[in-house]
């Protein structure tokens, strides 16, 4: 049984809800460490991702995504939250969203996407999944994005659920 999953991204633009994107990136060799019990080691993984995504917008003459911290803070806010509590939504069970979190971190959007995934081991079989995706492709392939942040958290299930969560979020200010 494939135990991973995706989530349509969703969008919004000026609080208008549209929505979002996925498809296949050219892999370059992985550069995410793992410990003995799969925990990606170190940040490596958001370059190895960030160098996919733009081998995937660089393909269609689109901008290259920069990684603002921000971004990053709250996508990994996202994904330690969905870890924590053993959940896989866009939403928080409180009804927090993405542009809550971004708000939070003092990100001023004017455009914000968010790809949400769970199950894959690391940021290739991510990307591989959101761009099988219209939706989520659409996201990746949006030509008004400009900045990126990228969440991911590992837990060890003791109930059979997921185990690496991931947070993409693609923004322009």
């Amino acid at each position: 049984m494939d135990r991973r999953r995706f989530v349509t991204s969703s969008l919004y633009l000026g609080g208008m809800l549209i929505a979002g994107a996925g498809g296949i990136a050219r892999a370059a060799d992985p550069l995410a460490r793992r410990t003995v019990d799969g925990r990606l080691q170190d940040g490596r993984w958001r370059l190895d991702m960030l160098g996919r995504l733009n081998v995937i917008r660089q393909e269609k003459n689109l901008g290259v995504l920069r990684i603002d911290e921000r971004l990053n803070r709250a996508a990994q806010l996202h994904s330690d939250d969905m870890a924590d509590r053993n959940y896989f939504d866009h939403q928080t069970p409180e009804g927090s969203r993405m542009t809550d979190r971004a708000d939070a971190f003092g990100y001023r959007w004017r455009l914000l996407l968010e790809n949400i995934a769970a199950g894959q081991d690391n940021p290739a079989d991510a990307v591989a999944g959101w761009m099988k995706s219209s939706e989520h492709r659409a996201a990746i392939l949006n030509a008004s994005g400009r900045d990126t942040g990228m969440g991911h958290s590992y837990r060890t299930p003791d109930d059979g659920g997921m185990r690496h969560y991931w947070t993409l979020l693609i923004g322009m200010e």
